[in-house]
């Protein structure tokens, strides 16, 4: 009789044991309670066995061995229900921080901000062998897309493991492209292909282009000397940004005035003219702006005896364009090797304005000119980025043209900070269309924007003036992957230090033990 009660004692044990296992494996699998009930029989089993046999566990728990396992099997219980409930707390708030000094795993603020604005969802489709480094880079990328957004649908397929998934997506494809093409974008009726290697930029770059299913007409004029927008080698061309802005929902082009006008562009763009425009041509530059349209000056410093009429012009719209050139002898806001010409503005030099609001990159300005506001009725103008208190605004032309040392004159010259960028917007209700000047024509030509400064304070001038909110941002970098390159001296070096080195040394160790115990 005692011999059937130990069975069924232990019956009660180990059928206990097994419920509460297979809900704890239920549980993890599937995340629901749907095994609860077999959980709950489960551990009234177990109580019920160790009712029964409470003699032996008193027994047991006098016993000295028992007290130690015990102890041991409670600080190891204690550390595992550590462990799950820190691994809960992980799941249930997923959170992850970028460590590396390039941002390399953060997505950059105008990504965010354009991908919280989706309003209709997105499909991404990765053509890519399954397993390769390039498939674990997409997926890695369009994850922490998909945090900032409910919109964004994305999914990998291997065009030779499944071929006939693939068919379905080769009407979109540029047959002489076969091989380069890597993404799909879908968005109702649209598509966009990206071809080349996958980053943030070309991503939201195509999910702006796909979303936006607006393309603005930029026209730069020509026939002053102006800056080359197609100009890729020279150092003043803007060829670098040209292709950030074409990359986008922008389309540009050149635009001779008088011979072309502007009536099917949404801004017109004036950068660095050398040679003074036409009565007609800048009533068409005005006659755009009161219609509506948009406007970006860019205008470099001239001689104060030569005549501006475009810059004098400019107080229609509250606007007024110093002859004169701004001198920067702040270290902090410096150049090495270089004078005062050049300008540095930081994160603190701009405005609350959202053309230089959240950009941390620094923004250079070779030989700049002050642009300020004036009282005007009917139109909201603000300051956008501004000097130190230690620089001036020299109008000596002697000083101008190095006859002369550079001195602030406090009669003549005005002292700093002097403001270097103005944005003029018409009043609620207004028909005319908004305006932005800067003193200087240099920020975003090749020789900065190719160093990766400059672009995102023209490209977030051009975002306001077309009214693309979502793009006033600091943008992401096309930035290479980041990789180790070592010689093959150092090669040979780890390999002697992770295969015999260290191996080597922990044998070591472990033998000097082993010989310690045999001597006592």
């Amino acid at each position: 009789m005692g011999g059937m009660m130990g069975i069924a004692r232990v019956s009660f044990g180990v059928l206990g044991a097994i419920l509460v296992l297979v809900f704890l494996a239920h549980r993890v699998v599937t995340s629901t309670v749907v095994a609860a009930p077999l959980g709950g029989v489960g551990a009234a089993l177990l109580l019920l066995y160790l009712w029964l046999d409470r003699d032996s566990a008193q027994q047991a728990v006098r016993d000295p061995t028992f007290r130690n396992t015990g102890r041991i099997a409670g600080v190891i219980g204690l550390a595992a229900a550590v462990v799950v409930a820190l691994n809960a707390v992980a799941i249930r708030h997923d959170r992850s921080f970028d460590l590396s000094l390039s941002r390399t795993h953060t997505l950059g603020d105008q990504s965010v901000q354009i991908l919280s604005s989706l309003s209709a969802p997105v499909e991404v489709v990765g053509f890519f062998v399954s397993g390769s480094p390039e498939q674990a880079a997409f997926l890695a990328l369009i994850k922490r897309m998909a945090l900032h957004t409910s919109y964004l649908e994305y999914r990998t397929l291997d065009p030779v493991r499944d071929p006939t998934s693939y068919r379905k997506y080769e009407k979109y494809m540029d047959p002489a492209a076969l091989g380069s093409d890597r993404i799909i974008l879908l968005q109702q009726e649209r598509s966009e292909v990206l071809s080349g290697r996958t980053s943030e930029k070309t991503l939201i770059d195509g999910i702006v282009r796909i979303s936006s299913g607006v393309e603005h007409p930029i026209c730069f004029t020509v026939g002053h000397g102006e800056r080359g927008v197609d100009a890729d080698e020279t150092l003043g061309g803007y060829g670098a940004v040209i292709q950030r802005l074409e990359g986008q929902n922008y389309q540009v082009m050149n635009r001779t005035l008088l011979r072309e006008g502007l009536g099917d562009c949404d801004t017109v763009v004036v950068a660095g003219p050398r040679v003074g425009f036409l009565p007609e041509e800048r009533e068409l530059i005005w006659g755009h702006v009161s219609e509506g349209g948009a406007a970006l000056l860019l205008l470099d410093p001239v001689n104060p005896d030569a005549v501006d009429p475009l810059a004098t012009e400019l107080a229609r719209y509250g606007v007024s364009v110093g002859r004169d050139l701004v001198l920067e002898v702040d270290p902090t806001r410096q150049l090495a090797g270089v004078d005062g010409t050049w300008v540095v503005l930081d994160s603190d030099s701009f405005g609350p304005h959202p053309i230089g609001d959240g950009l941390r990159h620094s923004v250079v300005l070779q030989g700049a000119r002050s642009v300020d506001l004036l009282d005007t009725e009917g139109r909201t103008l603000e300051i956008l980025a501004a000097t130190t208190q230690k620089s001036w605004a020299e109008t000596n032309p002697a000083s101008l043209l190095g006859e002369v040392a550079a001195e602030p004159d406090p009669e003549t010259d005005r002292l700093g900070p002097i403001p270097l960028g103005v944005a003029s917007e018409p009043a609620a209700g207004s028909r005319e269309g908004r305006l932005v000047v800067f003193g200087d024509a240099d920020f975003p030509s090749n020789q900065f924007v190719l160093q990766g400064v400059g672009d995102d304070l023209f490209l977030n001038a051009l975002a306001w003036l077309s009214e693309e909110d979502a793009q006033l941002a600091e943008r992401a970098q096309d930035r290479e992957p980041p990789s180790l390159q070592a010689t093959q001296a150092q090669m040979r070096i780890v390999w002697l230090v992770s295969v015999l080195a260290a191996p080597g040394l922990a044998m070591l160790a472990g033998a000097a033990s082993w010989l310690r115990r045999r001597k006592r």
